[in-house]
């Protein structure tokens, strides 16, 4: 193979030679038309099709092949650059920082976002690559670029405003997305915010043996024991005081009507667990005290 290899090379070299000799003369006698660039063999080694890169240089000459390779390649870092561009430029989320007692928007408010390159509850290697801050307009707008969710694997995003406590928003895990609408909550509101939150959800079910389900007003009734038993200690204000009535004693006082006497006596073997809020410690009572705990507060509105 290297023989037949190198006779095809000596052939090509001397048809090569013979065709420059040829453009020379065709060059010296005027004729233009035949005249074209000579073939050097040293372009046309290392593997290029001598017919293709033969035909190509005749037609457009090795200055033409150079300059339109040029032309491609400026043309491809162009549209990299455009494309960059548009990445780290364009939008990524933007949103509006709104009240969340009356729903109006914010302004001025700050708002935070912490990039994480692991999620947060892979406490090896987790690592914090930056805070953006951007602050909302006269609407309450705000926006985040891509750039600066670039790299994130965990986002923690909120707001803050003097005046107010904090946000309804917290980590997020991927999917990345920048919430459209954030609440922040004043701190005259804190509690109300906090009181909804404590109300557990209606119509807890019970599976019997046979596969179905029926109602469970007992568990249902320590479900909501538990909460009002939070709520009343730490609703204040008249507006606190009159949301743990609305949302607690109708419900707790049907609840306990549906229980059995086995059920109700059941209930000395159960305490809430104890809590803290707001730098407070409050001790759990216990689940029997419906008189004393239920009945009597139910029964003063003030």
């Amino acid at each position: 193979m290297a023989a037949a290899a190198a006779s095809r090379l000596i052939i090509y070299s001397k048809r090569t030679a013979r065709d420059a000799r040829l453009q020379c003369q065709a060059a010296a006698s005027g004729n233009s038309e035949s005249a074209s660039v000579p073939v050097q063999p040293k372009y046309l080694l290392g593997g290029v099709n001598p017919g293709l890169t033969s035909d190509l240089i005749q037609r457009h000459g090795l200055p033409g092949i150079v300059k339109r390779k040029k032309h491609w390649i400026i043309a491809a870092a162009a549209v990299t650059l455009v494309g960059v561009s548009l990445f780290l430029t364009a939008r990524a989320e933007s949103g509006r920082a709104l009240d969340w007692a009356t729903h109006e928007p914010i302004a001025g408010a700050r708002m935070i976002l912490e990039c994480y390159r692991n999620p947060l509850f892979q406490l090896e290697g987790s690592v914090h690559l930056r805070t953006v801050v951007q602050v909302t307009d006269a609407d309450g707008r705000y926006t985040f670029s891509r750039l600066d969710e670039l790299g994130c694997a965990v986002i923690a995003f909120g707001g803050e405003k003097v005046g107010y406590s904090g946000s309804d928003v917290g980590t997020l895990v991927g999917p990345l997305q920048i919430p459209a609408v954030v609440y922040l909550i004043k701190t005259s509101d804190r509690v109300l915010f906090d009181l909804q939150h404590l109300v557990p959800s209606t119509g807890r079910m019970i599976m019997q043996k046979d596969g179905s389900f029926v109602p469970d007003p007992y568990g249902e009734y320590l479900d909501v024991y538990q909460s009002f038993y939070k709520a009343k200690h730490i609703a204040m204000t008249p507006r606190e005081l009159a949301f743990v009535h609305e949302h607690f004693c109708d419900r707790l006082m049907s609840l306990y009507s549906h229980l059995s006497d086995d059920e109700r006596s059941s209930l000395a073997n159960y305490n809430t667990p104890s809590f803290s809020y707001a730098d407070k410690y409050y001790r759990g009572g216990s689940y029997a005290d419906h008189a004393s705990e239920v009945e009597h507060y139910c029964a003063n509105d003030d």
